[in-house]
C-alpha cells in the first residue's frame, strides 16, 4: 500500500507542509470580524465560495479521477493551486462557514492531486495512464457527458 508506505508518508508529509506554510496565519490583520460585515458582502463570498466549489469538485473529476494521467494531474495541481489562493482570500476577508469550507477542501484536494502525482503505481480502482493512451476526444466526449 503506497500511503502506508515510508515513500508515501514522506510525501504526505511534504505536501501538508508545503500547503500549510502557504497559508495565512488565524486571526491575522487581515481578517475581518464577521459580524462587522455587510450581509450583502458575506452573500457574495458565501456564493463565490459555492462556485469556487463546484470548480474544484469538476477539476477532481476530470483530473484525478479514476483514470489519470500525469498531463492531467500536472494541470489538476496548476487549477487547485489557482482555486486555493482565491479561497483563501475569500475566506481571509469573510470567514463564514462556505468559505472555511472551500479553504479546507481545496487543501485537501492539493493534497490528493500531488499524492496521485507522486504515485505512479495503479492500484486498486485507480489507474494512471500514459498520456498518449487517452485521446483527447474521447476525454473531452466522456467529460462533457459527465457534467
Amino acid at each position: 500500500d503506497f500511503v502506508g508506505s515510508e515513500q508515501g508518508q514522506d510525501i504526505r508529509s511534504q505536501t501538508a507542509a508545503r500547503i500549510f506554510s502557504q497559508m495565512p496565519p488565524i486571526g491575522n490583520s487581515r481578517t475581518r470580524n464577521p459580524a462587522s460585515l455587510e450581509p450583502l458582502h458575506i452573500q457574495n463570498a458565501s456564493d463565490r465560495a459555492m462556485k469556487l466549489l463546484q470548480e474544484l469538485r469538476r477539476n477532481m473529476w476530470d483530473y484525478v479521477g479514476v483514470v489519470r494521467t500525469p498531463r492531467g494531474l500536472e494541470t489538476a495541481m496548476e487549477e487547485l493551486e489557482d482555486i486555493r489562493a482565491e479561497a483563501e482570500h475569500i475566506h481571509a476577508t469573510c470567514p463564514t462557514l462556505e468559505t472555511a469550507a472551500v479553504r479546507d477542501a481545496t487543501c485537501a484536494g492539493c493534497v490528493v492531486a500531488s499524492a496521485a502525482n507522486a504515485n505512479q503505481t495503479s492500484a486498486g480502482a485507480h489507474c494512471i495512464a500514459p498520456d498518449s493512451e487517452v485521446d483527447s476526444d474521447e476525454e473531452e466526449d466522456a467529460v462533457a457527458a459527465a457534467r
